[in-house]
């Protein structure tokens, strides 16, 4: 009991007061009476929720930055497409290229409007 912390004794004089060698109902341990008190819980709920909204934010930066390294894949397709285009003889196969790039150019532009400014 010397051991114990200042608000400890309190909880184990009472749970020892509930008998709880005989009675099959006393709680398990000191820790679980409502006499036990933890003046630090106060300040690490805090601190939790604190965790928690960095957490959140990082989730919500690093889905902005996947949205980006989408964007640039995009864009260097289309840069792949155009430029892979004029090696082909067809013009049938060169104007669907450079289509299927400017539909994949405006999607990215698209894309870009709708990302989230600079941070401030």
């Amino acid at each position: 009991m010397r051991r114990f912390r200042p608000q400890f004794p309190v909880a184990f004089k009472a749970w020892m007061a509930t008998d709880p060698q005989h009675n099959p109902h006393a709680a398990p341990g000191p820790t679980y009476m409502p006499q036990y008190k933890q003046p630090e819980q106060a300040q690490a709920n805090t601190l939790d929720n604190e965790a928690a909204a960095k957490f959140q934010e990082g989730n919500a930066t690093a889905t902005t930055g996947d949205n980006y390294v989408r964007i640039t894949v995009f864009l260097a397709a289309v840069l792949f497409l155009v430029g892979i285009g004029s090696s082909f003889k067809l013009n049938g196969v060169r104007y669907a290229l450079v289509a299927f790039g400017s539909v994949l150019l405006i999607i990215s532009t698209v894309l870009i409007l709708q990302q989230p400014g600079l941070p401030s």
